[in-house]
């Protein structure tokens, strides 16, 4: 699934509430930022997987999903 038809399902099923980016932030997007260095963070003794935080939003994919190697590491850089 995409990640737009993921949030079409989700919020058409009404299962799970989206977490909205704040005002001051969406008054700054533009298609020419920067990339960003996220950690790579993971909880796999509470069941989650390898993923990283962009403005307060969980993001992964099935790859970063299965590299524990990676968790801990300031390795991911994000385009923005």
């Amino acid at each position: 699934m995409t990640p737009l038809e993921a949030m079409t399902y989700f919020v058409r099923g009404k299962q799970q509430l989206l977490t909205w980016l704040p005002e001051q932030h969406r008054r700054t997007l533009c298609l020419m930022h920067t990339a960003r260095r996220c950690p790579v963070r993971a909880y796999l003794e509470q069941g989650v997987r390898p993923h990283i935080n962009l403005y307060r939003v969980r993001y992964t994919n099935d790859v970063l999903a299965c590299s524990t190697q990676l968790i801990g590491q300031d390795d991911m850089t994000v385009d923005l």
